[in-house]
């Protein structure tokens, strides 16, 4: 464990969630196609009382790509492969003062897929294991294309592209600004100084100020007035330009000290890696700020199961550049939700899209009566 960790502080680079360490190297031998891996950090929680499941993605995503290259033997027979499918589900909360086992195994080897099942789990002071997430990774080997075509992103208003990030203030800057002004009520800046929390190191964000986004204090406020308020809630859509402040490049690779304490990380990996991380914010939020659900009829949101899919190959991926996410609310009912994130790099790439159910339950279900919207 490097020197710089100090899980008080928040973190200053992104390689500090996907460090892992081999266990038991010396007797779990690659031909047996079962490999297991463990961080060297434990996961953070950005704002709550427990761990941030892109905590567990991003490490996920690694030990992936490390299992890859070492049952394929070097990094150039790996490197044929690509990642396109990461699903499954969380099977409870990860603890912030323990670290991730992450077991991986081979179910499918050929010379154009490889599908891991990996099982993520946490050792208490007595011994006790838990798992906490159960998911399916795969690569398929790189060919030809035969067709290239996606959807656009846009403004369901007025029809026009997001504005693009270059003038564009900081997120932080704004939430910091309406802190300094008290322009809004002290639980509503409360709510949103939780959830930048111990982001602001590694991830800029900066918000078209005709997004759902930007008019709700970043999905969290859906009392506040919005240009898309006669929309329905599954017309409406939220955008954000993001990128990591941490280089994936080998060269920072190779002086970053994260990096460094762990194994096998690669831009590939990182790339991947930071994407699965990020999939994972603000979504489950997005079907009460639709429906103009405050947050506080909640009891909380929280990640069912997920389907993150590659759309790029990972040399085209660079999660270290301004990347554009579109996130919309497709149903809600019995207790759930179902929504979608996508992401396009600047040349109007789709790269990544994520979809998740979430558990949507209220605070007080005896004193609030169930809202049915017609979708």
């Amino acid at each position: 464990m490097t020197e710089e960790f100090d899980p008080s502080e928040p973190p200053t680079s992104f390689y500090e969630f996907i460090a892992l360490r081999r266990v038991d190297a010396a007797q779990g031998s690659s031909t047996a196609r079962e490999l297991r891996y463990s961080t060297i950090y434990p996961p953070r929680a950005f704002g709550s009382a427990i761990a941030f499941g892109g905590s567990s993605l991003a490490p996920v995503a690694q030990a992936a790509y490390c299992a890859l290259q070492e049952i394929a033997g070097d990094a150039a027979s790996a490197s044929a492969y690509s990642a396109y499918s990461f699903q499954g589900c969380f099977a409870g909360p990860a603890r912030l003062d323990r670290l991730l086992d992450i077991h991986v195994k081979t179910i499918r080897w050929t010379r154009t897929f490889v599908t891991f099942l990996i099982t993520v789990s946490q050792t208490d002071r007595k011994g006790n294991t838990k798992k906490t997430m159960v998911a399916t990774f795969d690569f398929i080997r790189q060919g030809p294309a035969l067709l290239e075509f996606g959807p656009v992103p846009k403004d369901p208003v007025t029809g026009l592209p997001w504005s693009p990030p270059d003038n564009l203030r900081s997120y932080y800057d704004e939430a910091a600004q309406r802190a300094e002004e008290g322009i809004r009520s002290p639980r509503a800046l409360a709510i949103e100084g939780l959830a930048i929390t111990g982001w602001e190191e590694i991830l800029e964000i900066r918000m078209p100020p005709e997004s759902l986004s930007a008019q709700t204090m970043g999905c969290l406020i859906s009392s506040l007035p919005t240009t898309q308020d006669k929309l329905r809630p599954t017309e409406k859509r939220a955008s954000d330009w993001q990128r990591y402040t941490t280089p994936f490049n080998t060269d920072a690779i190779a002086k970053d000290a994260f990096a460094q304490s762990g194994t096998g990380i690669t831009p590939a990996s990182a790339n991947i890696a930071a994407m699965c991380h990020i999939s994972d914010t603000r979504l489950a939020w997005m079907a009460p700020c639709t429906a103009v659900i405050p947050i506080k009829l909640l009891e909380f949101t929280a990640t069912l199961d997920f389907s993150i899919r590659f759309h790029r190959s990972a040399k085209d991926l660079h999660a270290d550049e301004w990347f554009l996410r579109e996130m919309r609310s497709v149903t809600a009912a019995e207790g759930r939700s179902f929504g979608e994130s996508r992401f396009w790099d600047r040349q109007g790439r789709l790269i990544v899209t994520m979809s998740q159910q979430c558990l949507l339950r209220p605070h007080r279900a005896d004193d609030i009566k169930a809202i049915k919207l017609k979708l």
